[in-house]
C-alpha cells in the first residue's frame, strides 16, 4: 500500500516538474518524434534563464534501422 502512494506522489511530482512542448517536425527523415518534454518548464511558452540548466528529451520511433543519429534543435525567440 505504501509502495502505491509513494509511486502516485512521484508521478504526480514529474507531471508538475516537466510539461509536453509544443514543437513542429521540420522533416524528420526515418523516424516519427512522439513528444518534447522540457525540465524545469511548468508553462508554456518556457522562460529560459542564462545561466540556469535544462533537461530537454525528445521521444521518437525509428521507422527504419540507423547506425548514426544527428540531433538538430533550433529555438524560436521572441
Amino acid at each position: 500500500m505504501h509502495f502505491y502512494l509513494l509511486l502516485w506522489w512521484i508521478v504526480r511530482f514529474c507531471q508538475l516538474a516537466t510539461a509536453a512542448a509544443y514543437y513542429e517536425d521540420c522533416g524528420s527523415q526515418g523516424a516519427n518524434v512522439l513528444g518534447v518534454d522540457i525540465t524545469p518548464c511548468n508553462s508554456f511558452p518556457c522562460t529560459f534563464t542564462i545561466g540556469k540548466q535544462y533537461t530537454v528529451r525528445v521521444g521518437f520511433a525509428a521507422s527504419e534501422q540507423f547506425v548514426k543519429l544527428i540531433n538538430l534543435v533550433n529555438r524560436y525567440v521572441r
